[in-house]
């Protein structure tokens, strides 16, 4: 009898982001995390990320912002996630 090999179908799903509004006082150091959904699992990326902060795109669906902000004003920071079906934007 021939060996048989399970295969999953998911279906594309556009992606979907979870992100906590951060306030983020200057020289207070941030910790903060950004989870996405979608099937592709999809990419994350920040724009307009105050001066301090870095974004690392854990490529599994979750990303970090950490760093100590080193610029004052109002930021308004656009979480960008993008897989194959489609890219969301939010602010």
């Amino acid at each position: 009898m021939p060996a048989v090999t399970p295969i999953t179908l998911r279906p594309l799903l556009a992606p979907t982001v979870t992100a906590t509004p951060l306030t983020a006082p200057i020289g207070v150091a941030v910790d903060a995390t950004i989870t996405a959904s979608g099937w592709p699992i999809p990419s994350i990326a920040v724009e307009n990320l105050p001066a301090g902060l870095t974004l690392v795109d854990n490529r599994d669906g979750t990303a970090r912002v950490t760093g100590i902000p080193t610029a004052a004003g109002s930021f308004t920071p656009i979480v960008v996630a993008e897989n194959t079906t489609g890219t969301t934007r939010t602010p």
